[in-house]
């Protein structure tokens, strides 16, 4: 979808296995330095709060200024002014039961320390919550939604106002909108609601157990993934509904003042209106300020629009689930992404769009004769000659005849020389980890040097790398120069092998001396088959199979065993495992079995196993195998 890449600030992976969403991040200037430099607070399903303070370099342990486990899981966290003290910024953590409020202190000018200054126990299993000045007071309020449809206002350590909403199956996202004094937010039958403070904290308060109407409701027939609220100008504040299809503009009332369909499965957005920008609306006489849309995808992309126009789409590394904006270091505008799984980045664009059009006129209606754009032609063409020229007289420094020769080996199966860490995640032999060894060689030829080389591995899912060997950096080969660079495959036992293949990626700069020259991006790409006996061994012959392919052929039965040598040689038990002569069983390291059946007559092969997904390695590497044997035999 886009051929530009995200330009990587600052990244880190939290190490642990846990889990994340978009309502664990949330970057602020939270220690309230005074270089108003934000800092990122990321929390987790496990218990984990941790907040980063990044620099433009590669992450080292003193980025993370704080980090404490609360043994419980972590449902959001909001940053607001929750306390006294107006100007100072307070952490909010939600957990299942509580809310908790801390001030943030720094300590020896880098790491900080929280203090709670207050705690809320909550009736209900907590869902989610919102902020806002709830019925213009000046201290920030807390709005808490349950799992089971109870909203829920929280003033400090104190329930201000509790009232259970009606027909209520799924919780959804919540907003506050200050201009209406409404909190908004999706019930069970797609629409979108808006119920005002005021009405909600007179059906707490009341005794006959009032029923809390919704003062508009819009129905948009989709499941809504964030509710956010647009302050556009003081009187003006608009409703963005985000679902995974398409993108909602509703004005204070609920009604829709457009509205955007995505090519695309959206995960989520930001939104905030230029300060110097303004569009004129058909309905509003007066000009209001042009909205700026960021949206996350699960195609790792980021889209960037002008209202609804695209102006800029670009690739990321993963998909961002939690997306916002921070300053570091006096750098505005860069974006900070999280996935489920804990990676940390802060990237920015890297470039400006190209423009549509060659010339742009101050005014743009104006006439041009055909003499004067031939005149503006002949002009921009000599200085387009004048800038390549220098570089053209430079660019033959570089050699057409380099040549980077990868040339990878696989050794093994066997068990495992070196120590593996959760060794029990892996399918073990003997009590030791099964693994293949990766020597990959790398030659220069014809060149200088070869500069920032990376190695990286493209994995089935079932397979993993030896922990840090990967992506493997060599700062540079000079020409006529080697390489080499061995890792350890493991195999996860939790999978059903589907491929026998993997791919090695090598990506380098060429030298170059001309200093108006950019250096060019090679890459190569290796293709390497593994042994079958990597990802399955014999076992004793089983007969019984839930799903079954028969294979009819004018071929020769050959002998499975001499077929699949390189198995039968490392397999175990192998009088049990051939007992039979027309039977042979494969296990794969997840116990899940594969047995090949040869016919009496030599025209038949029938491959059966326990699973369907199961059939298919086996029968892949049965065809390769069958064909090799044939042509070596020339029977083909």
């Amino acid at each position: 979808m886009s051929l530009f890449q995200t330009k990587e600030w600052w990244s880190t992976r939290i190490p642990d296995e846990e889990d994340f969403d978009e309502n664990h991040l949330c970057v602020s200037n939270i220690d309230n330095n005074k270089q108003n430099s934000d800092r990122i607070i990321v929390g987790s399903y496990k218990g984990y709060l941790r907040i980063y303070a990044p620099k433009r370099r590669e992450y080292k342990i003193e980025d993370l200024i704080f980090e404490q486990n609360f043994n419980e899981p972590i449902i959001q966290i909001l940053c607001g002014y929750f306390g006294q003290n107006p100007n100072q910024i307070q952490l909010a953590i939600l957990f299942f039961k509580k809310i908790l409020i801390f001030e943030c202190e720094t300590i020896n000018q880098q790491d900080i320390k929280l203090k709670k200054i207050s705690q809320c126990n909550l009736p209900r299993n907590s869902y989610n919550m919102c902020q806002g000045q709830f019925g213009g007071q000046t201290r920030y309020q807390i709005c808490i939604q349950s799992c089971d449809g109870m909203l829920i206002i929280i003033n400090q350590d104190q329930i201000q106002s509790q009232v259970q909403l009606s027909d209520f199956l799924l919780p959804s996202s919540l907003s506050y909108n200050q201009m209406t004094d409404q909190i908004i937010l999706q019930n069970s039958s797609y629409e979108i609601q808006a119920y005002k403070i005021s009405n909600i904290g007179a059906v707490s308060n009341s005794d006959n157990q009032k029923k809390l109407l919704p003062d508009w409701t819009l129905n948009i027939g989709d499941q809504c993934l964030k509710i956010l609220t647009i302050e556009r100008e003081n009187r003006i504040h608009d409703i963005a509904i985000l679902t995974e299809e398409s993108l909602y503009i509703l004005n204070q009332q609920g009604a829709i003042r457009s509205q955007k369909y995505f090519d695309y499965p959206a995960a989520n957005i930001i939104i905030q209106p230029y300060q110097q920008k303004y569009i004129k609306t058909s309905s509003e006489s007066e000009k209001t300020k042009a909205l700026q849309i960021i949206v996350s995808s699960f195609t790792n992309h980021l889209m960037i629009y002008e209202e609804f126009q695209l102006i800029w789409a670009t690739r990321t590394d993963f998909v961002c689930f939690g997306v916002s904006l921070g300053c570091f270091e006096d750098q505005k505008g860069l974006i900070v992404g999280l996935n489920d799984q804990g990676d940390l980045q802060v990237f920015y664009l890297g470039t400006e769009q190209p423009q549509s059009q060659i010339f742009k006129e101050k005014n743009e209606g104006y006439q041009q004769t055909y003499a004067q754009i031939e005149q503006k032609y002949n002009q921009v063409f000599k200085e387009i000659n004048n800038k390549q020229s220098s570089g053209i007289q430079e660019k033959t420094q570089i050699n057409d005849n380099e040549q980077m020769n990868v040339v990878c080996k696989i050794q093994g199966p066997f068990t495992s020389p070196e120590y593996v860490n959760d060794v029990h995640k892996y399918f073990q032999v003997k009590g030791k980890a099964w693994c293949v060894k990766i020597q990959i060689s790398l030659e220069l030829k014809g060149g200088i040097k070869a500069e920032n080389i990376q190695i990286r591995m493209n994995l089935p899912n079932n397979l993993e790398c030896t922990q840090g060997k990967l992506p493997h950096l060599i700062e540079e080969i000079k020409g006529n120069g080697n390489s080499i660079f061995e890792t350890f495959i493991y195999i996860l036992k939790d999978y059903t092998p589907s491929t026998f293949k993997m791919e090695v990626l090598v990506s380098y700069n060429n030298y170059i001396t001309g200093k108006n020259l950019e250096k060019n991006i090679k890459n190569i790409v290796q293709r390497i088959e593994l042994p079958c006996a990597f990802q399955c061994l014999f076992c004793p012959p089983i007969k019984n199979a839930n799903f079954k392919i028969t294979i009819n052929t004018n071929i020769p039965c050959e002998n499975i065993q001499e077929l699949f040598k390189d198995v039968s040689d490392l397999s175990e038990n192998k009088d049990e495992c051939f007992s039979q002569s027309n039977i042979y069983s494969f296990k794969y390291p997840n116990d899940v079995h594969t047995s090949i059946l040869c016919s009496k007559t030599g025209d038949k092969y029938r491959i059966q196993s326990s699973s369907f997904e199961g059939i298919y390695y086996i029968l892949m590497y049965f065809f390769k195998k069958q064909l090799n044997f044939m042509k070596i035999k020339k029977i083909i």
